[in-house]
């Protein structure tokens, strides 16, 4: 936005205006007008409200130390992000700045869609940032952007209802078939008043979050060290009967219904407790797997500059920018989202809730960084969702067929 030149002693005398005029009119005929066009950046990102917000008012920041600079500004919803960039891509119409989500779209960066990132941004990352908050942003040594959220998936208990019953919080993913037990309670008619556990979700990437530690944690993996499925086993396929006991259906929703025990991210406080401010809400240590050791899955959403952007060394000084510590800092504080860098951390000190989901970085492990592993994984989302929640098919039948269809996902077949 242009802002108003004022004009001080603005007091001429009516002589002077009128000569001032005609030598501007004069030297305008002699010299031609010059036309300043502004760097013109376009910029996609999720669909999350306060996010967006943020983003928004960082923008238009930016914009007013850089007059320069033009953004425009798209917000894709999260289930058609992946298809409508791809089709962008392929259409040559990408945007110059993207929002991506690891790790479905890390397939993007391995077929080469994105920039290489500069130099500096490798230097303020490791001096700046987490580790385990920016390496989802390195595949096979290449650096491609910054992290903007992360999030490392753990346990969310009621405390109130693990208190009441006498249970103690789980330590163990055995623990939550404890806690299933113990915790549920039924009506007369046979509906849930009281539910333990609910790892149930739609056709999305939480049954990926709520399986896949399942998997870690009984000894088995979505893929082996050689990239062939490693879930169609019998650690596999324990892992997957226990999702199905933590996943009844007629589930109660964790919110609105008597359910004590959930998985989510740092994000999940926030909208809870605007939908109930009465929760007593508790964030747990990383799960323990068979061989003792903790596991949970972390994701993320980076920012990234297109191949093809005309614009490469503005978007990235822009991100520069917009990832320095004095911006970036500001977004947990928004959106509730787990602190990246080590600045932000300082601020979250005393909140418990938080520095739990800190402390879970280290045990966070990476889904697979292979290519097309963007279908692979709606294949076994499709899978779990029609075959293991709502299907009559044996789970050993289940990840057979899985294992097939993404072999032939992965050009393995």
């Amino acid at each position: 936005m242009d802002r108003p030149i004022m004009l001080r002693n603005v007091r001429q005398k009516k002589t002077t205006l009128m000569h001032m005029v005609i030598v501007l009119l004069a030297v305008a005929l002699v010299f031609p007008a010059v036309s300043y066009a502004k760097t013109q950046l376009s910029i996609m990102t999720h669909t999350n409200a306060t996010f967006n917000k943020w983003i928004e008012e960082k923008l238009e920041a930016y914009c007013q130390l850089n007059p320069d600079v033009e953004f425009h500004y798209t917000i894709a919803g999260n289930a058609e992000m992946d298809e409508k960039l791809m089709v962008m891509l392929a259409g040559g119409a990408a945007p110059d700045i993207v929002n991506i989500y690891y790790p479905s779209n890390q397939h993007l960066m391995l077929n080469g869609y994105f920039d290489v990132a500069p130099p500096f941004v490798y230097e303020e990352l490791k001096k700046n940032y987490i580790e385990s908050a920016w390496r989802d942003m390195v595949i096979n040594g290449t650096v491609y952007g910054y992290p903007m959220e992360i999030t490392v998936i753990a346990p969310v208990i009621k405390e109130d209802v693990y208190d009441a019953n006498g249970v103690a919080a789980p330590a163990t993913f055995d623990d939550l078939l404890v806690a299933q037990q113990k915790l549920t309670q039924l009506n007369s008619d046979g509906t849930y008043k009281q539910l333990g556990v609910n790892f149930r979700s739609g056709a999305n990437s939480w049954i990926m979050h709520r399986w896949t530690p399942l998997l870690w944690g009984y000894g088995a993996d979505l893929l082996d060290e050689k990239g062939y499925p490693a879930f169609n086993n019998p650690q596999g396929i324990y892992a997957t009967e226990v999702l199905k006991e933590l996943s009844p259906p007629g589930a109660l929703d964790f919110l609105t219904g008597n359910t004590a025990t959930i998985t989510q991210g740092a994000h999940f406080r926030q909208s809870a407790l605007l939908a109930d401010p009465s929760l007593r809400l508790k964030v747990l240590p990383a799960l323990r797997g068979v061989d003792g050791k903790q596991v949970a899955p972390i994701y993320h959403w980076g920012t990234v500059v297109s191949k093809d952007s005309p614009n490469k060394e503005a978007a990235w000084e822009f991100l520069r920018w917009l990832h320095s510590p004095e911006q970036i800092d500001t977004l947990p504080v928004v959106t509730s989202s787990a602190p990246t860098t080590y600045s932000s951390i300082r601020h979250f000190q005393n909140d418990a809730w938080m520095m739990t989901f800190i402390a879970n970085f280290d045990h966070g492990r990476l889904y697979p960084s292979v290519p097309n592993w963007a279908a692979a994984e709606k294949i076994l989302i499709t899978t779990v969702h029609q075959r293991v929640f709502r299907g009559n098919f044996s789970v050993p039948e289940v990840l057979r067929n899985a294992e097939v269809e993404v072999k032939a996902a992965l050009g393995l077949l």
